[in-house]
């Protein structure tokens, strides 16, 4: 913010490398907006972001090992979730399924917690169990082996995964003047 320390402050600004500009065009408190580089260079304001809910892995197995039900030391985490015969999330099998990569924000887990690009989908046999449980994989950053959860609720490394995952896929309307776009975009290099 500007000031001179007598007559009060100005809007922040932001610097170009030549002038200073207004922080946005509707002064403070104004929504955030888009500038598109694709087909214009119009800008949009962002009326709503939409993101599908997180889903909870309700105590199940984290494993870390080569790969789902496996108990070799590899760098595949895999995320069971549900319950025993649980169907697959609906909508992560559609976005799976479309071919563009998935990403999503773990919270709350034993280990690997933080967005991650999904490496597959689907529904295994977690080591010790005698069900069927549906999964998610990534690929982690070093090579090993725990199991956190199992029969009874723990796991030779601690107890079940009580976090949750949550797809990183937004839904923004932004609109420019009367008229407004909708669509799912994933962003990338951003917190």
């Amino acid at each position: 913010m500007f000031s001179n320390e007598a007559v009060g402050t100005d809007r922040p600004r932001v610097y170009d490398g030549t002038a200073f500009y207004p922080l946005s065009q509707m002064g403070p408190a104004a929504p955030p907006f888009v500038i598109s580089s694709v087909t214009n260079t119009a800008v949009y304001n962002i009326t709503t972001i939409t993101q599908y809910p997180a889903v909870n892995f309700n105590g199940q197995i984290l494993l870390w090992s080569s790969g789902p039900g496996l108990t070799t030391p590899g760098t595949t985490i895999t995320f069971y979730y549900g319950s025993n015969g649980a169907p697959q999330n609906a909508q992560l099998v559609t976005d799976w399924n479309s071919g563009n990569p998935v990403y999503v924000y773990i919270t709350g887990a034993n280990i690997a917690n933080g967005t991650w690009q999904v490496q597959s989908i689907g529904a295994g046999q977690p080591p010790s169990e005698s069900g069927v449980v549906p999964f998610i994989t990534i690929a982690y950053t070093a090579s090993g082996y725990a199991r956190y959860g199992g029969p009874g609720g723990t796991g030779p490394d601690g107890p079940g995964n009580n976090g949750t995952f949550q797809e990183t896929l937004a839904t923004m309307k932004m609109c420019i003047r009367d008229r407004c776009y909708s669509g799912s975009t994933t962003w990338t290099g951003h917190s």
